[in-house]
């Protein structure tokens, strides 16, 4: 989802996802979410990206160590949060947010296994990764309307090949 959120410090606008909230007060930024992480990137404005387990574990038990329950994110700023916590800020191209409304899926370092998922809300048949395989990286620019083309990408930028499963789907096995 992409929000779009008018300055209220007395309503701040909240987005519970899974294992994080995101909190703002006004600002544009982009939240996905797969099955294994939240991605959250920072349009315009600042947010609070908070690890609800680890705070829920925190509150409970004391202070975690090295346990990040919380991160402010400004614009540019982007954060994975997975079941084990909160990622590393990383620079994010303010451009590309969002890119996913109009037909565009910019993956930058992002994990064989995550892209498969996100390709496959727009392909006609399921694409399943080898668990041998599923934390290999890609960076690239592609069009939802070509997962085909972003299999063939995949295929010869990757030590993987491509099996045609027919109406059962496409495999990526280790090469």
């Amino acid at each position: 989802a992409f929000f779009d959120v008018i300055t209220d410090k007395d309503r701040p606008f909240t987005v519970d996802v899974g294992a994080a909230t995101v909190a703002v007060t006004g600002t544009s930024f982009d939240v996905q979410r797969t099955n294994q992480s939240i991605r959250v990137a920072v349009a315009e404005g600042n947010v609070v990206v908070q690890h609800l387990d680890a705070t829920r574990e925190a509150e409970d038990t004391g202070p975690a160590a090295d346990a990040i329950t919380q991160v402010s994110l400004m614009a540019g700023d982007g954060v994975v949060v997975s079941e084990a916590g909160i990622g590393d800020v990383i620079s994010v191209a303010v451009q590309d947010l969002g890119g996913w409304r109009s037909g565009r899926l910019i993956y930058n370092s992002v994990s064989l296994s995550e892209i498969a998922e996100d390709a496959g809300r727009y392909y006609h048949r399921p694409i399943r990764v080898h668990a041998g395989i599923a934390d290999l990286r890609l960076t690239g620019r592609f069009e939802s309307d070509d997962i085909e083309g972003l299999l063939a990408v995949i295929d010869e930028a990757l030590p993987v090949r491509i099996i045609d499963l027919g109406s059962a789907g496409v495999a990526i096995h280790a090469e």
